[in-house]
């Protein structure tokens, strides 16, 4: 061996531990650079050939390794541009000439122009959306243009909407026993808005009719007639087992104008084959007072008998005991005034072709009937055509209910025709209602009635609870609570709170008996 070799041998050992400490060194100085990935010093033996009796000293040279594929530790930072990659993949970032450039490190920070740069000061690139969802380019960089958050900005929008999927388990136990229905439903307990009854009895039949009015939604009501021959019913539930004997419609008003724009105003009871006609056609939905009309459409039979003056009979208009009528009506209902007025209407033929109606309150009766405490309200003689039947006169009437109220009859349905005629058997006995309805009236929703969610009381009963997230104007999460309430009939409530409002994780939400953000019942 040389002299020379030996010293290059030396020399080889020497610049590998160098090389090793290097890589020591910069892992230490690089424990904090993002991205940066482990260097690691290999080290192979160079060995060299020998003749017998000459010895060639060798030596030893390293690679130097650097972890390339190894995933680093996620780190939390308080930078909101800070990125990371988990798993396989690079960012794509270009220097200041423009080349593209793999790197792991995510340091990203906006610079003057808005752009996202790492702390090398590489550019993060990647695809636009402005035309749509972008073409993505395998092992390519073609399309991808520098991250500006500049001209990036998101404006954000509160949840408006949502899908809430939810199994409703039928076997479960009810958690309330009874719930609030539409009279439609003809089921107690029930509401409503207004109800006029009248009721019918004359020498042929009795007979009466329910009219309820319910508002279900923005200038939508719900009207529902009952009727049926026979005693006048004391209301729902009705006996529906007679074909037809119920009647429903949903109207529907132009909130501008007030005017009926939908629904069927025309409602036809059948109970026992002789069907009874409710107009509704003059209803309105208008703010104010509004008008509130009657009309009856009634056949007087001419040939009834006449009131025998000379035996000592009397009209109904005289108040006396002796007073004797043809027909009599009940109508009840003229709920604008107040508490429900019911007024008696009488009927008495008083000549060949004429006939007194005379209208009295039915609370100023005595036993049901005559004498009455006050005057008749008023007292009208209709003239009707001998050969047509058809009235001539008077086409209408006021009935004053009290001071500075009234209510006006329209009589032009009213007809004087034989009891037997075919005319009379043909035709459809009926009233016509024209009522303005407010529009400022409550919408009437069914409900559970008990300590359901709906209540929020702190003893309010459920059968499940979920919660999802939603978002403000801010882009702040809100948790929802969703319970579910069931009922009778497969009925189930569903209510909702914003979390935040909850005492102790729960009811009430807010104050005790505060409306919830949302309830319905399905």
């Amino acid at each position: 061996m040389s002299l020379f070799g030996s010293m290059k041998t030396s020399v080889s050992g020497m610049n590998a531990q160098a090389n090793r400490l290097s890589t020591v060194a910069d892992n230490i100085a690089n424990a904090n650079t993002t991205g940066y990935k482990r260097a690691s010093t290999s080290f192979s033996s160079m060995v060299l050939p020998s003749a017998s009796g000459n010895y060639n000293s060798g030596g030893v040279q390293t690679s130097i390794r650097r972890a390339i594929s190894e995933q680093g530790d996620i780190s939390f930072t308080t930078s909101d541009t800070d990125l990371s990659i988990s798993g396989a993949g690079f960012f794509v970032v270009q220097d200041a000439s423009g080349v593209p450039v793999l790197t792991r490190a995510g340091d990203f920070t906006k610079d003057a122009f808005g752009n996202l740069v790492n702390s090398a000061g590489y550019t993060l690139m990647g695809y636009t959306f402005d035309g749509g969802a972008p073409a993505v380019v395998v092992n390519g960089f073609s399309g991808l243009v520098p991250i500006n958050l500049n001209e990036s900005g998101l404006s954000v929008h509160p949840s408006t909407s949502g899908v809430f999927k939810v199994n409703l388990p039928a076997n479960v136990a009810e958690a309330a026993n009874d719930r609030m229905h539409a009279p439609s439903d003809n089921k107690l307990p029930a509401s409503y808005d207004r109800k006029f009854t009248v009721s019918s009895s004359d020498v042929t039949e009795d007979f009466y009719a329910d009219v309820y009015m319910t508002k279900i939604g923005d200038n939508k009501w719900e009207v529902t007639a009952f009727g049926r021959h026979g005693a006048v019913s004391s209301g729902l539930p009705y006996d529906v087992s007679d074909p037809a004997p119920m009647a429903t419609t949903t109207l529907t008003f132009d909130p501008a104008t007030g005017a009926i724009v939908g629904g069927n105003p025309m409602l036809t009871i059948s109970a026992l084959d002789d069907p009874f006609t409710i107009d509704l056609s003059g209803m309105t939905q208008a703010t104010g007072p509004g008008t509130n009309n009657m009309g009856a459409h009634t056949n007087l039979p001419s040939d009834a008998p006449e009131i025998d003056t000379a035996g000592g009979e009397l009209p109904p208009s005289s108040n006396d005991p002796a007073s004797v009528y043809v027909a009599k009506q009940m109508w009840t209902g003229f709920v604008d005034f107040g508490p429900p007025t019911s007024l008696d209407v009488y009927y008495a033929k008083t000549g060949p072709n004429t006939w007194e109606v005379s209208y009295y309150s039915s609370a100023a009766s005595t036993a049901g009937g005559f004498p009455y405490s006050t005057p008749a309200l008023t007292t009208q003689t209709l003239t009707f055509d001998p050969s047509t039947g058809a009235l001539l006169g008077p086409a209408s009437l006021t009935v004053p209910i009290s001071a500075g109220n009234s209510f006006d009859v329209d009589l032009t349905g009213m007809t004087s025709l034989p009891s037997n005629d075919q005319i009379v058997a043909n035709q459809s006995g009926g009233l016509s209602l024209s009522y303005n309805l407010s529009p400022s009236t409550s919408i009437f929703k069914p409900f559970l009635i008990g300590q359901t969610p709906a209540q929020n009381q702190a003893d309010s009963v459920y059968t499940n609870k979920s919660s999802l997230i939603a978002y403000d104007k801010l882009g702040a999460p809100v948790q929802l609570d969703i319970y579910y309430a069931k009922g009778p009939d497969g009925a189930w409530e569903m209510t909702v709170f914003n979390h935040a409002d909850a005492s102790n994780g729960g009811f009430p939400y807010g104050a005790a008996g505060s409306p919830p953000l949302a309830t319905t019942l399905h």
